[in-house]
C-alpha cells in the first residue's frame, strides 16, 4: 500500500523511467530492495511525504514510522532505521557509511549512506530491529528473532 495519491503497483514499476545515468539508476535499485524489505514485514506500508521529499515505511493502525529512504530519482542513495541507542553509537563510531540522523537522532535514528555497494542482509537485521522498536507488541512478536 502507498499512501501518496495516485501511486499505485502498476506506477511503481515503471519508476526506473523516472531515472536516468548509473547514479540514479543504482539509487533506483537501492530502494526497490529496500522497499522490499520494508514491505515484507506485516501490516507495513509506503507512505511519499511530500513536504520531506522521500517515501517513509510505517507500521500499524497508527502508521508509525520504521524506516525512510532516498527517493528513488534522488542523486545519492540513503536509508534510514531506528536502532537501540547503544547500538546506533557502536554503528556510528565503528562505521563512517553510519551518522546519527538530524532532528530524531537522540531517539536512536541513523542514517546509512548506501551509494556503496550494500549488505543487503545486514540492511534487513536493521530494518527488523526498527521495525520491531516501532510496532505494536503483537506484530513485533511475529517476527522477533527467537520467537
Amino acid at each position: 500500500m502507498i499512501g501518496r495519491a495516485n501511486r499505485n503497483r502498476e506506477t511503481d514499476c515503471c519508476l526506473a523511467q523516472y531515472t536516468v545515468g548509473t547514479v540514479s539508476t543504482h539509487v533506483s535499485d537501492v530502494y526497490q530492495r529496500f522497499r522490499e524489505i520494508c514491505l515484507s514485514l506485516p501490516e507495513t506500508s509506503e507512505i511519499f511525504v511530500d513536504a520531506w521529499g522521500h517515501p517513509t515505511f510505517r507500521v500499524g493502525a497508527k502508521l508509525k514510522m520504521f524506516a525512510s529512504c532516498s527517493s528513488p530519482d534522488a542523486e545519492r542513495s540513503g536509508l534510514g532505521m531506528k536502532v537501540e541507542l547503544a547500538h546506533q553509537q557502536a554503528l556510528v563510531h565503528t562505521d563512517s557509511r553510519f551518522t546519527v540522523a538530524a532532528y530524531v537522532g537522540k531517539h536512536g535514528w541513523i542514517n546509512m549512506d548506501a551509494r556503496d555497494p550494500v549488505d543487503w542482509d545486514h540492511v534487513r537485521e536493521l530494518v527488523l530491529e526498527s521495525y520491531c522498536l516501532n510496532a505494536p507488541k503483537r506484530l513485533a512478536k511475529q517476527v522477533a528473532p527467537g520467537t
